[in-house]
């Protein structure tokens, strides 16, 4: 995947990697997609118009396609809707290319992926993407092709396929530098997140981005044997129709926060990461991970609605089990205030939270969440929260005296710091 900031070159890069293909291997069928169709013409379509050698190769508008004279073809198509895939059900391609892959969602692309096969030994089937940070799909792209290895590193998959991240910035494009040289300065004016993303082409900060203080470089640390004396708290973010996730969290003397241990899975019969496994199954796994004693627990006060399990609460079957937990404080902008508290550097430049590194899912999650078009300070909880779900619920369940000066919630019970 090429991606980054804008004004790289990274769509037009698509377009000439579908023309050469084309040229070297006659037969050669690719597909390039835009979000919509209005964006598709205005961009890949009207630069194919005017890049394409019009002597070996003819658009033909009905189809939305250039045909070659040796046969190969270039179709251009457009996913709007998630039904929008099955418009491409009975195609196939040898090479396949999204602009701006952060328009789409992971099913789409995934979709795709299926149609993407040859019937020639002498080519070899790609998919390509180009896009900036920043929109629906940005918390699955940057899982799926930033965070797991260095930028231009080649790596595989479990199943065997090879991926890239290639980072672009507007000063890869000399020719767009050259022509419009106050394209730069039309950056530099954006937001700061804005900037970042576009100019700079971080993945780490964007428009709508929640939690612009967490940074990863501050607020992610090694393991470390966590101190006996130390007050630790478990906290469950149960979700009946999504994945569950159980965060533990210890206390230093200064009452900072240590995540040092996640539990990320899903109830049976969901398709989703993790490991499936029902009520009782978490209470005997969750009892399993843990090797210290563990003074608070709270969870989603939703666990103690009755939803069928013979009459019994997700609560009451978890206490049966052995993990017994206290109703968490559910205030959605108290929870999500407390965050920021506990992330934003303290006077002595340190941060008030820190997260082991083996609590991925948390550190992969969090930074990503961005704010609901309709409830505009909350967190748009369509998205895939329920790590965030279950920090919020830990840091209610443990005050700190902000420079505000108003505690979050009571002082703990147990320690009574």
């Amino acid at each position: 995947m090429n991606g980054g900031a804008a004004g790289g070159g990274k769509s037009f890069a698509l377009l000439m990697e579908a023309l050469i293909r084309s040229i070297e291997h006659p037969g050669h069928q690719s597909l390039l997609l835009r979000k919509s169709y209005p964006e598709l013409e205005r961009s890949l379509i009207r630069e194919s118009q005017k890049n394409f050698p019009k002597d070996i190769c003819s658009f033909k508008s009905n189809k939305k396609s250039w045909e070659f004279d040796n046969g190969s073809v270039i179709d251009f198509g457009y996913i709007q809707h998630r039904h929008d895939v099955y418009n491409f059900q009975s195609g196939q391609w040898d090479y396949i290319g999204f602009d701006e892959l952060t328009q789409f969602e992971e099913f789409m692309y995934t979709y795709l992926l299926s149609r993407l096969r040859t019937t020639s030994k002498d080519i070899q089937p790609v998919m390509r993407a180009a896009t900036n940070p920043g929109n629906i799909g940005h918390q699955w792209v940057k899982r799926r092709f930033v965070d797991p290895a260095e930028p231009y590193e080649i790596w595989t998959t479990e199943q065997g396929m090879t991926r890239q991240f290639i980072p672009a910035t507007v000063y890869d494009n000399p020719y767009l530098l050259e022509n419009d040289p106050g394209y730069i300065e039309k950056l530099k004016s954006l937001p700061e997140e804005e900037q970042k993303a576009l100019l700079e082409g971080n993945w780490n900060v964007f428009a709508g981005q929640v939690f612009k203080e967490f940074d990863h470089k501050t607020h992610v640390i090694q393991p470390f044997q966590i101190p006996v004396e130390w007050t630790k708290y478990m906290a469950l973010d149960w979700g009946f129709v999504k994945p569950f996730c159980v965060l533990w969290g210890a206390v230093d003397p200064e009452q900072r926060v240590y995540i040092y241990r996640e539990y990320y899975g899903c109830r049976p019969n969901r398709v989703n990461v993790g490991i499936e496994m029902n009520a009782r199954d978490v209470a005997a796994h969750i009892l399993d991970m843990e090797r210290e004693p563990v003074q608070i627990r709270v969870a989603d006060p939703a666990t103690w609605q009755k939803r069928g399990h013979d009459g019994l609460t997700i609560s009451e079957i978890m206490a049966q089990e052995g993990v017994p937990m206290m109703k968490a404080d559910n205030d959605r902008m108290q929870g999500k205030m407390a965050v920021h508290d506990r992330l934003r550097v303290a006077r002595d430049g340190e941060p008030m939270i820190y997260f082991f590194d083996n609590c991925k899912n948390i550190i992969r999650t969090l930074p990503a969440l961005t704010y609901d078009a309709r409830k505009t300070e909350d967190v748009d909880d369509s998205q895939e929260d329920h790590a965030y779900d279950a920090l919020r619920y830990l840091l209610m369940a443990r005050p700190i005296k902000t420079e505000r000066g108003k505690p979050s919630i009571p002082r703990d019970p147990v320690t009574g710091y």
